[in-house]
């Protein structure tokens, strides 16, 4: 397990793969690859705090653009786990809070008929998406830009609609045409 604190940087001897890091923030982050060709990649302008990567099996990856704030702690990380030739992309511009979990694969097969019938997919998270304070999201999901996920959902399929509130377990959409500021701007009392 490697603990990151400095950026610019490109951390290699992870068994077979690499973390990239642009110009950017790490704190009490870890970062774990296992596979031949898996990597993590951060761009610039990224503050995050509390992230923790598992990255397993060949050709896996993690993804992170730029300007993505992930503001974890040490006893409720942002955990990002990639297997299996699986990869997590998080485009620019995401807010992530603490206790968010991303899972690209169910960890165990299940069986019928002799052939596995729970393969490992990919996650997207496009730009400018908001992730709520311990949300859950699975394996083979995309998530649309400029969206919000909220608090506690559990994301077990995709939204591909843009500007829209998802949330619930499952997660479903519950409003359409927002928009988000990260910024906590003055309630609007003109009613």
């Amino acid at each position: 397990m490697l603990n990151v604190c400095n950026s610019p940087q490109l951390l290699q001897g992870l068994i077979h793969g690499t973390v990239r890091v642009g110009l950017s923030r790490l704190i009490d982050c870890k970062f774990e690859i296992q596979g031949k060709g898996s990597h993590v990649i951060i761009g610039d302008g990224c503050v995050l705090k509390g992230l923790h990567c598992l990255v397993v099996g060949d050709s896996s990856e993690v993804e992170i653009g730029n300007n993505v704030n992930i503001n974890a702690s040490h006893s409720s990380p942002t955990v990002m786990n990639a297997f299996d030739g699986t990869r997590i992309i998080i485009g620019d511009d995401c807010l992530f809070s603490n206790g968010v979990e991303l899972h690209t694969t169910d960890y165990h097969s299940i069986v019928s008929d002799g052939a596995r019938i729970n393969p490992p997919g990919s996650i997207q998270i496009d730009s400018h998406v908001w992730v709520g304070l311990r949300t859950i999201i699975l394996k083979g999901t995309h998530i649309a830009s400029e969206s919000v996920v909220g608090a506690g959902s559990i994301v077990t399929s995709s939204f591909k609609e843009t500007n829209t509130i998802i949330a619930g377990n499952p997660a479903k959409v519950i409003k359409t045409n927002i928009s988000w500021d990260i910024r906590n701007l003055p309630m609007n009392n003109d009613e």
